[in-house]
């Protein structure tokens, strides 16, 4: 990971790095020329020979980019242009591609959201792991889920050595507001409640934001 961060790095400060390189091989190149005409050869001839001897700068160059590991991105840059330039000509296409990438995406992302939500992240209650749900079911009449009565509530309770308290709850709806009398204003609302035992608060193992339970 670290030498991909390095490679990228690189990358984008790649025109720092090829002036670098090229400087360095024209080093390289002048000390060697340097070198043969200090053992008697002209500067031309010694440039020629220099040249020989250090092979192509280009060649040299390209060697440097294999070992940073740019030649592979280039590769990729090059691919990625390529793609986009296509992409540019069929506009249709583009289009609906784009079109699809988008709905894939919103829907994984919904689908990630419920299953965080619901499956990943814990309840926001002390020891979660610990609680479960227990609810009748007639598996003969097709009924998987039909909750409890108050009366199979007062049957369990203390009477299931797993658990340590029972709690009994149902949805429902309320309700709220007021109707207001002759001459004033009234607002009423329905709204969705939970209508729970006294014990829902000490089962889950919090307390009452307000009030008392």
């Amino acid at each position: 990971m670290k030498s991909f961060v390095r490679t990228l790095r690189l990358f984008w400060s790649r025109r720092r790095f090829e002036d670098e390189m090229a400087e360095e091989m024209r080093f390289h190149l002048e000390a060697r020329v340097e070198d043969l005409i200090a053992q008697g050869l002209g500067r031309d001839e010694a440039t020629r020979r220099a040249a020989r001897e250090f092979g192509r700068v280009l060649s040299a160059q390209d060697d440097c980019r294999k070992a940073r590991g740019l030649e592979r991105l280039d590769e990729i840059w090059a691919d990625l242009r390529l793609a986009f330039r296509r992409l540019g000509r069929t506009r249709g296409f583009t289009a609906t591609a784009l079109a699809t990438l988008a709905l894939v995406l919103g829907a994984n992302l919904a689908i990630f959201a419920v299953v965080d939500a619901v499956l990943l992240r814990p309840l926001p209650f002390p020891e979660p792991e610990a609680l479960v749900t227990v609810y009748n079911s007639y598996p003969k009449a097709g009924i998987t889920n039909d909750g409890c009565s108050i009366l199979n509530y007062y049957e369990r309770r203390g009477k299931i050595a797993a658990f340590s308290s029972v709690a009994a709850y149902r949805e429902g709806t309320a309700i709220v507001g007021t109707t207001g009398t002759t001459g004033t204003a009234g607002s009423v609302e329905r709204e969705s409640i939970l209508r729970v035992t006294a014990d829902f608060f000490a089962t889950l193992g919090v307390r009452t934001a307000r009030g008392r339970d």
